[in-house]
């Protein structure tokens, strides 16, 4: 006979009222046993409603949930396949006599997910969220629209805890939207932290004494106290401050005909298009992010308007500059991306350059890390200005370093979403006009870019050879 801890009966009545919700925690907690007990319930109780349950891969979900979990689940409720429900194997669907099906599924197939976009469903639960990418939920959860009397539409995910970065955070905590960062209605929207002490009747005293409790670092936080990480300690740029219009004007200081402008353009196809302008003088170590604009899944013709929205933001605050959009350099990102059904658009410079009559020109893109580092030590130095409450102001603080399970921290930007990470669409778009900059186009700044000389040289500036030697080493620790 079925019985649940004080925890998850407190975990299946927030589920019953409440239609987003999250359960976070530590290993074997009860989370996912629960999860799956309140959606068969459910199932029997409203006659043909229809059920998504997924984790990021289908050997997983199988391994994990089909053939371990919903068994045992299904026998502690006295279910018998054949009798009280009838399986199909191959795709992993529970089919009840009343109509409800449950689909068990992987996310990391196109195929499936496009399986998966072909239904509508009344309740979506996603397992193991940590590994599930935003823009896959974003897919994912559009088709959370099945109409059942009586049932409102539920969306339930469960996860170890990662970085506060992680989309789980921003929605539940936070209460932001992950891409938007827009407040975000806490109507319905409830969390529980279930950790392993919560389900010691379900587990061997031995697990939890000899394998969590003697956990360390960031592994005791996630896997056995359930918690967050905070990543101050990951945070790739820590900007002194943000500029406001009134600030970028006095350091002009009317000087108008010595101020030139870089663009930066970073495209994308699951991730944002991002076109920032960069205002700089000759012989000026200062540069200022004057202008920027970041727009998920555009068309490129959306992305050229974006731009020429920054030259007229030029040409109302600066009158006096006859600034000319065909003939401002823009660094952009070279990769030609195709989208749209069968792949017929593609975004590149060359496009923007052909349709457009833009400047395009393709970034610097070797030796990425190395230009992180530089970007980093202008931006947390102040040299470099962002705006205050624009997109690269916002990314600073969800731009993290990658932190490996044993707990260290390697200098390599982490942008996957599925460990907790962020992609920085428009701190992408500051870097190759950042690095345009210091390659030569502004000679004030190449003292901070010491890995293309004329001919080869020694370096002399000690800070660019201790972040060549940072670089070069097979790891370094942070």
């Amino acid at each position: 006979m079925l019985k649940l801890t004080q925890k998850q009966t407190e975990a299946y009545y927030l589920l019953e009222d409440n239609s987003d919700v999250l359960l976070y925690g530590g290993a074997r907690s009860g989370k996912t046993f629960v999860a799956l007990d309140y959606i068969v319930d459910e199932a029997y109780e409203h006659p043909g409603s229809w059920w998504l349950v997924a984790r990021l891969h289908a050997t997983e979900t199988r391994a994990a949930l089909w053939k371990q979990t919903l068994p045992v689940l299904m026998r502690a409720k006295d279910l018998k396949n054949g009798v009280h429900y009838e399986t199909n194997e191959q795709y992993m669907e529970v089919h009840l006599p009343n109509g409800s099906v449950i689909f068990c599924e992987g996310l990391d197939d196109p195929e499936r997910v496009e399986k998966i976009l072909g239904r509508e469903y009344v309740g979506i639960y996603l397992n193991e969220t940590q590994d599930i990418p935003w823009p896959t939920v974003v897919k994912v959860r559009t088709r959370r629209a099945q109409k059942i009397a009586g049932r409102p539409t539920l969306f339930l995910a469960d996860l170890n805890p990662t970085s506060i970065a992680h989309w789980t955070y921003q929605i539940w905590f936070s209460h932001l939207h992950p891409e938007s960062r827009q407040p975000m209605s806490t109507t319905g929207v409830a969390k529980l932290q279930m950790n392993p002490g919560d389900n010691a009747v379900n587990l061997d005293p031995e697990y939890i004494r000899r394998e969590l409790a003697t956990l360390v670092g960031p592994a005791r936080s996630r896997f056995f106290l359930g918690e967050y990480s905070r990543q101050d300690d990951l945070q790739v740029f820590s900007p002194p401050g943000y500029f406001t219009d009134a600030e970028f004007f006095d350091w002009i200081g009317g000087r108008y005909s010595d101020l030139r402008f870089i663009g930066g353009m970073d495209l994308g196809y699951q991730d944002a298009d991002a076109f920032c302008l960069v205002a700089y003088m000759e012989g000026r170590e200062d540069v200022w992010a004057v202008y920027e604009y970041k727009a998920r899944r555009a068309e490129l013709s959306d992305t050229a308007r974006g731009v020429q929205r920054g030259f007229d933001w030029v040409a109302t605050h600066c009158p006096v500059l006859a600034i000319d959009p065909r003939a401002t350099r823009i660094e952009c990102d070279h990769g030609t991306i195709r989208y749209g059904t069968e792949g017929e658009k593609k975004k590149s410079w060359t496009e923007l350059q052909r349709l457009f009559g833009l400047n395009t020109h393709q970034a610097i893109k070797r030796d990425k890390a190395l230009g992180i580092e530089i970007l980093k030590v202008d931006i947390d130095s102040g040299r470099l200005h962002m705006r205050s409450g624009g997109p690269a102001a916002e990314e600073c603080s969800q731009t993290i370093w990658t932190r490996l399970e044993d707990g260290t921290i390697v200098r390599l930007v982490n942008d996957d979403p599925a460990r907790g990470g962020y992609h920085p669409d428009m701190l992408m778009a500051l870097l190759y006009a950042h690095r345009w900059l210091v390659n030569g186009g502004n000679p004030a700044m190449m003292r901070e870019q010491p890995s293309l000389p004329v001919a080869p040289q020694p370096v002399t500036d000690r800070v660019a050879e201790q972040m060549i030697e940072a670089l070069t080493a097979p790891v370094e620790i942070w």
